[in-house]
């Protein structure tokens, strides 16, 4: 099962992934994967976002404003190589059986780079639910592009969001 979260940018869609995350693993679930919270200024303002692994719950930089040391750029942000190799690995050992989340899919991988390689090696053989973080003004395209017209879109905004994909992750993992 691929379902893919959807919603405009800064909608909640990490957060929201991030409790279910915690309540999957309360009832025994086996998850892989990351998510990529934001880290702020002290005035608020995005200064990058980190790389929280969730099979281990350690963090590391992803990705930031500097370019020094950059492997590829996302929008005003950079990915520099280490947090990109992280990302990779993260996705590729992930529990065959158990939860994948890739936080998410953007103008990069659709474009060919980034974490792309990766996850459709993910996608092409894995037995358990996978979790696709999309922004809404890319979602059509990430549905071609990576053949995902067999999954569930659950929209962050929609009442239910999170009791939604946990009804629908439960009978998968639990």
């Amino acid at each position: 099962m691929i379902i893919i979260l959807s919603g405009p940018v800064h909608s909640g869609k990490t957060a929201l992934l991030e409790r279910a995350v915690v309540e999957l693993k309360k009832r025994g679930a086996a998850t892989g994967g990351y998510l990529t919270p934001s880290e702020r200024t002290p005035n608020n303002r995005i200064a990058g976002y980190a790389l929280l692994s969730l099979r281990d719950g350690r963090r590391f930089p992803f990705l930031s404003r500097d370019a020094r040391g950059a492997a590829a750029r996302a929008g005003p942000f950079f990915m520099h190589g280490e947090g990109l190799r992280r990302v990779e690995e993260l996705i590729r050992k992930a529990p065959d059986e158990g939860l994948l989340v890739v936080d998410e899919i953007g103008p990069l991988e659709l474009a060919g780079g980034g974490v792309r390689g990766a996850l459709e090696e993910a996608l092409s053989g894995r037995k358990g639910p996978t979790i696709l973080v999309v922004r809404e003004s890319l979602l059509a395209e990430a549905l071609e592009s990576l053949d995902l017209s067999g999954g569930r879109v659950i929209d962050v905004r929609s009442p239910g969001a999170e009791a939604t994909l946990l009804e629908w992750l439960a009978g998968e993992l639990c």
